[in-house]
């Protein structure tokens, strides 16, 4: 029985060194194998080769010539394309649009000098509006 015993502390001795000889090796495996660390170490330790790499690989690519794909649509399978722009509908929102732009733009002026006046008078800093706002309408 004391055998038995004797063997079981020399098997399970053998598994525990075993055990931590294939950890370390795995450990020392795994720096070896860590890329992105030796990469950052060689441009740390080599530079200008890295930089002269760099700038002949750009060359090289910028030599490359432009992709010409040309692309074929069948116009006659397609309905044609509205626009809005066309048709009587399509001048007037035009005509519409180009006169009340102004008169947006000075509303949503008016609107903020307001803004600015009231967080002024609230006690909020605004030191970006020293000159008085001009007078809008």
């Amino acid at each position: 029985m004391a055998e038995t015993h004797y063997k079981k502390q020399q098997i399970t001795a053998a598994l525990t060194a075993l055990r931590v000889q294939v950890q370390n090796e795995a450990s020392l495996l795994r720096r070896r194998l860590e890329m992105k660390q030796h990469v950052l170490e060689s441009i740390k330790n080599h530079p200008w080769e890295w930089a002269s790499c760099a700038a002949i690989a750009g060359w090289l690519l910028s030599r490359i010539p432009a992709r010409n794909k040309k692309i074929y649509i069948d116009n006659f399978s397609q309905k044609p394309v509205k626009r809005r722009d066309k048709g009587q509908l399509g001048k007037l929102w035009r005509e519409v649009w180009q006169f009340s732009k102004p008169m947006i733009a000075a509303y949503l002026a008016k609107v903020l000098v307001e803004h600015a006046k009231s967080s002024e008078n609230n006690g909020l800093r605004t030191d970006g509006l020293k000159r008085s706002p001009r007078k809008i309408l």
